[in-house]
């Protein structure tokens, strides 16, 4: 009788498998389908690299073709053997991770979108742990005017993998002003390294490399980066710089010059416009320090300071009754939060682990203070947005539910999430998205503002609102992969676009400029993408046509505007970007783009504030004839550091990836 009852367990148990396997067999599903998704590997000590194998089918009924593959990382490369497949058909995705600098545990991500489901890229993930051969703390050093270079030396620890039987450590200083000597450890796998600096150093960032060689053959480098936030042993200066000591860096001797002038415009006398790397390296440095300084163990950013207090500073009000006032504005806490964003995936890809994790901190505070902002919408049920406090705002005297603080905020808390997850639910961020969509009228236009009772404010429209609700809900796109989200970002620049076409003319909307470069990876209408790409035409040519960048700023210009500056140059290197990308040769645009990025990056590195408590800074205005007339020149407020921030790295992103250099205006090609 038992055996019986066993022998019908196991027909029956068998029949069930059966029946599955053919349910599975018979769906037969569309598109590609991979072996695996997540690769994970573990890494040796003389790897260079990861390379990882994807194999697929393709399990539908019709041809299958890869229209293209997004990788999350620069340093990861995905390679196809063709694009076209045929049902039944194998094939495989072969990626090269190359570790470069980069230590410890390392995700890598690569987007293959397919034809059939466009809007549903298969992710594939590639994992692994890089040891660490060779280790130096600190890794970055600053050095300021207490340091004494006669008694004192910076002692750098230097660690190896004890695995690896150590042979020798050579240290050598890159720019030969820093005396060094490695001194021997009880530990073998430990040495010490002392460094002395000259009495008179410059401001500037400077590079010790670390050389370890193995027993086995194996060689490791690193780099020591070492910080003068302002230049020691020259008389102090704070007002002016030498140019010495300007961050911008002549190649020739060091007098004023002047940038040429377009045709109807005067000459501006500024130092030379040649952005050297340090420059560069420098200026971004200093305004991440700035902001980070400037971040209070809430979260809350000091809005508004004053240079010069002795000054008058404003029209209206001095940025000391600003600050006594409580004023404050989510839209710019915002957008602080999310060039920090960028500036941590920029510290991680040159290196600078220990920065990263300082900035880490910030941006985490940042984030929980800007989520205090978030709260219910009435009559938009399970939708969320950012709410202005009443007071903190000169205009708004009660809470007001705002489209551009929710859309910059989602953007900004979506790229939060890809570098510190679980940051904020997702159940959060998916209220903002739903509030944004539901904010969307029919034609792909959006309500700006929401009162406290959830009704729409009718009389008022921001010319940024859109392209930051755009940015934001493709950002979360990008984290969620809800083609809602990407419907409404395409409908509502799809409007922009058109509306903007029919009037013949664009306003300076680099909001719009950033979420183009973020949404059109997504479209494969090729008639949507050439609408696109003639927005941001018509965008750029009445940027290039005002008179606020150099060399078009009138020689009678007392004060230069920096925050308009630095909010253009992030546009333009948008625009690049998206050029470059889509392989498009518009080289009269692309001339014109080029030949005022240099001078106005410089102009930005030239304004910088750069010795004192507010390194880093902006202040609102460049004073070309200094301490000529009362005016806010002195103002530092957290969005005009924001901007520039955002302008510096977008214009090293251009340098890094050689699209300056690709996007030659070459009109014979």
């Amino acid at each position: 009788m038992g055996k019986s009852v066993l022998n019908l367990f196991w027909v029956a148990r068998t029949l069930f498998s059966l029946l599955a396997f053919f349910l599975v067999s018979f769906k037969c599903p569309a598109g590609l389908h991979f072996n695996e998704t997540i690769i994970k590997k573990k890494s040796l000590p003389d790897d260079q690299n990861m390379v990882a194998v994807f194999h697929f089918q393709n399990t539908g009924n019709h041809e299958e073709k890869i229209l293209r593959m997004d990788s999350s990382c620069g340093c990861t490369i995905p390679k196809l053997d063709k694009t076209v497949y045929a049902p039944g058909e194998h094939g495989k995705v072969t990626a090269v991770f190359d570790f470069g600098d980069r230590v410890g545990d390392q995700i890598k991500e690569i987007r293959v979108i397919t034809a059939s489901a466009p809007k549903t890229p298969i992710v594939l993930t590639l994992e692994t742990t890089i040891p660490s051969l060779l280790e130096l703390v600190p890794r970055v050093i600053t050095i300021e005017g207490s340091f004494s270079p006669e008694t004192e030396v910076l002692p750098v620890e230097i660690n190896t993998d004890k695995s690896q039987r150590l042979e020798s450590i050579t240290a050598i200083s890159k720019d030969n002003l820093f005396s060094v000597s490695v001194l021997e450890s009880i530990n073998p796998n430990q040495r010490t390294l002392h460094l002395k600096r000259p009495a008179t150093i410059l401001k500037g960032r400077y590079t010790i490399e670390i050389i370890a060689k193995f027993s086995s053959g194996l060689k490791k480098s690193k780099k020591l980066w070492i910080l003068v936030p302002y230049t020691i042993g020259l008389p102090e200066r704070p007002d002016t710089l030498s140019p010495e000591e300007s961050p911008i860096v002549s190649s020739g001797p060091a007098k004023a010059q002047t940038i040429a002038p377009s045709e109807g415009h005067n000459q501006i006398p500024l130092l030379s416009s040649v952005v050297t790397p340090i420059a560069l390296d420098n200026g971004i440095t200093n305004a991440i320090s700035y902001l980070t300084h400037h971040c209070s163990s809430s979260g809350r950013f000091t809005y508004v300071q004053n240079r010069s207090p002795s000054r008058v500073t404003d029209s209206r009000e001095s940025a000391n009754q600003l600050a006594q006032t409580g004023r404050y504005n989510i839209v710019r806490h915002a957008g602080v939060l999310y060039s920090l964003a960028l500036a941590y995936k920029r510290e991680l890809d040159v290196g600078n682990q220990i920065q990263a994790e300082k900035l880490m901190g910030t941006i985490r505070r940042a984030a929980g203070y800007l989520r205090t902002y978030i709260g219910d919408v009435p009559g938009i049920p399970a939708g969320r947005a950012l709410w202005s406090r009443p007071g903190e705002e000169v205009r708004s005297a009660t809470p007001v539910a705002k489209l551009g603080a929710t859309g910059l905020g989602l953007a900004a808390l979506s790229i939060v999430e890809t570098i510190s997850p679980k940051t904020t639910p997702r159940e959060e961020l998916a209220a903002m998205a739903h509030f944004l969509v539901t904010s969307q009228r029919n034609d792909g236009s959006f309500v700006s503002k929401f009162d406290i009772e959830g009704r729409p404010e009718s009389g008022f429209t921001s010319l940024y609102y859109p392209g930051e609700a755009i940015l934001g809900l493709v950002k979360f796109y990008e984290l969620d992969k809800n083609p809602d989200w990407l419907a409404a970002a395409t409908k509502g620049m799809t409007y922009l676009a058109q509306i903007r076409k029919e009037q013949g003319s664009a306003p300076p909307d680099h909001w719009a400029l950033l979420a183009t470069e973020a949404l059109i990876e997504f479209i494969d209408d090729s008639s949507v993408r050439a609408l696109f790409i003639e927005h941001i035409k018509q965008i750029s040519f009445t940027i290039l046509q005002e008179p606020l960048l150099a060399p078009k700023i009138p020689a009678d210009s007392k004060l230069v505007a920096l925050c308009p500056i630095a909010a253009r140059l992030e546009g333009m290197c948008a625009v690049l970007s998206i050029l470059n990308k889509n392989q498009l040769p518009r080289f009269d645009l692309i001339t014109e783009i080029k030949s005022v990025l240099e001078p106005n990056i410089a102009l930005l590195l030239h304004a910088q504030i750069s010795s004192g408590d507010l390194i880093g800074g902006t202040p609102k205005y460049l004073d070309t004839v200094p301490h000529s007339t009362p005016s806010n020149v002195n103002v530092i407020r957290i969005d005009y550091v924001q901007h520039v921030l955002a302008a510096l790295i977008g214009y090293e992103n251009l340098i890094q990836t050689r699209i300056l250099e690709s996007t030659k205006d070459n009109r014979t090609k």
